[in-house]
């Protein structure tokens, strides 16, 4: 009866695919362990080639998926076992992450699909932990969406759910700090910069101990963005050269692009016109590492120094130092995943929590 209570604990109330042998309290007697050692070799085998079958899949199901309308998506989860994978619910996050630049919309549809798709996994197939770790980040990147389309309220429901679903997955460290990164720039849109910063210090400290310096890189760049975005842009100087150092720019050519645009941001928000006309000009030297997107926020940004220079003549020397607010620009957020954001920035004079003004806060930088 003992081996039995042990069995059933051991088990969390699920009966084992294999055998356990009786618990026995003489120490001289010895068990083979042949058998349960060969029926788990088979169950490893089964659950690789069940993943190797499922990541071959992946790619034309989720081709299928997007081809059909977004009512239709989640009856060939309800009805196909082959459409509810955690390879397949990993994918569909993986292209929410690149369709959020294009369509925020369509974007929160395939997370929410992933979300439910999640929800219907086999638990017998997976872990509760990897499920609860798919669901958690679908409800980020839902809420991430959300936040684009300005729908502040619904997306911080969204990033309050992630959080909860992520304390009962894996442990995950790589997954955690992700979610935190983008509630980090959800504060931001609600002007909540204390928190945004706090928050992404949290998340820095995790991606140094963890030794990511790709996403250690993203992470100060957003924390550049959003001190910029609060009225701090010699702060926001300091943490972006520290990205700077961490960028390896053979390897991430685009990212060093979209750095240079945030100092560009910073010499503009500072009045240091000459400065942002010459890195302008070297970043226009690397137009081949751009794309669309990026050709266009650096042509925004031409033009904004036009503008700022046409509005100083005869104001004296171009390089004198004006309030921060003189007009809006464009700054990029890189998100700790690597994908990028763009809003567009109101600058003007803003209170810091610490009730210093931004030009003091900008001194103490």
């Amino acid at each position: 009866m003992e081996a039995e209570k042990n069995q059933e604990n051991g088990s969390k109330g699920k009966r084992l695919p294999f055998p356990v042998p009786a618990v026995s309290r003489n120490p001289t007697e010895v068990f083979d362990y042949t058998e349960v050692l060969e029926r788990a070799r088979i169950l490893v085998r089964e659950k690789a080639a069940d993943l190797a079958r499922e990541r071959l899949e992946a790619p034309a199901l989720l081709e299928g998926l997007l081809a059909t309308e977004a009512k239709g998506r989640r009856l060939w989860i309800d009805n196909s076992p082959r459409f509810r994978s955690l390879v397949l619910g990993n994918r569909l996050l993986s292209y929410c992450e690149k369709e959020w630049l294009n369509s925020a919309a369509s974007a929160e549809d395939l997370a929410s699909l992933a979300g439910y798709m999640a929800q219907r996994l086999d638990s017998a197939a997976y872990s509760q932990g990897m499920i609860f770790d798919l669901r958690a980040l679908a409800a980020a990147y839902e809420g991430n969406c959300q936040r684009l389309q300005g729908h502040l309220d619904q997306a911080a429901d969204s990033m309050a759910r992630a959080l909860e679903l992520v304390g009962h997955g894996t442990g995950d460290l790589e997954l955690e700090p992700r979610i935190l990164g983008l509630r980090a720039v959800l504060y931001g849109a609600q002007q909540r910069f204390p928190e945004a910063l706090a928050l992404l210090e949290r998340v820095e400290a995790q991606y140094r101990t963890s030794g990511d310096r790709r996403r250690l890189a993203r992470t100060l760049i957003s924390r550049g963005k959003l001190l910029i975005d609060s009225g701090a842009p010699a702060r926001a100087e300091w943490a972006l050269h520290r990205a700077q150092q961490l960028i390896q720019p053979l390897e991430e050519p685009r990212l060093l692009e979209v750095l240079e645009h945030n100092l560009i941001c910073c010499s503009l928000a500072k009045g240091e016109l000459l400065r942002a006309k010459q890195m302008l000009a070297r970043a226009g030297d690397r137009r081949e590492f751009s794309d669309a997107t990026l050709e266009e926020n650096r042509l925004r940004l031409e033009e904004l120094l036009q503008q700022s220079l046409d509005s100083k003549v005869g104001a004296g020397p171009a390089d004198r130092e004006v309030p921060v607010g003189a007009s809006p620009f464009l700054a990029l957020a890189a998100e700790d995943d690597g994908r990028i954001l763009f809003c567009h920035l109101p600058f003007g004079p803003r209170q810091l929590a610490d009730g210093d003004s931004s030009d003091t806060a900008d001194q103490a930088g």
